[in-house]
């Protein structure tokens, strides 16, 4: 970002949600995360469970 700002002469401001792209990435990262969390949290119960 700095050497593109050097090369043009202007302070450059970018927007990440403006680029192509990006909301595909977005939901996709998201989504994997949550996959994720749901296997661990079952995971979780399923031990809670078994305690009692």
């Amino acid at each position: 970002m700095k050497s593109l700002e050097e090369k043009a002469g202007v302070k450059i401001k970018l927007d990440p949600e403006k680029q192509p792209g990006f909301r595909e990435e977005w939901t996709r990262a998201v989504s994997s995360i949550n996959t994720q969390y749901n296997q661990i949290l079952t995971e979780q119960k399923e031990k809670l469970k078994n305690i009692r």
